[in-house]
């Protein structure tokens, strides 16, 4: 389709990417909404005291931000990674003399 209205691909990525978002947010909304607002309709217990409004931003929040924390904790155990790394490399040094030690010496 991107071909087919003359968009240049990397002007289609940054509008695409953006729009999926928002379909997937509106759609779980939507989807989280009616469930609830159908659960308090019949008055199942299951339903308990929340709205529709805040199960619906409940549910994207889970499934947007949080759904995606599994890059950020990709990154911070990489960041991890390369924080022992260099840690071993400082310790490793010809003339150190610990006073600048990362590690506690107890």
């Amino acid at each position: 389709m991107v071909k087919w209205l003359g968009i240049i691909p990397s002007i289609a990525y940054n509008l695409i990417l953006p729009t999926w978002f928002a379909f997937l947010g509106a759609a779980v909304f939507s989807l989280t909404a009616s469930v609830i607002d159908r659960l308090r309709a019949d008055k199942s217990p299951r339903a308990g005291g929340i709205t529709a409004f805040l199960a619906g931003i409940g549910a994207v929040l889970i499934t947007q931000i949080f759904g995606n924390l599994g890059t950020l904790a990709f990154f911070c155990s990489r960041h991890c990674a390369l924080g022992k790394a260099l840690r071993h490399s400082i310790a490793d040094c010809p003339g150190d003399s610990g006073l600048f030690s990362l590690e506690s010496g107890n």
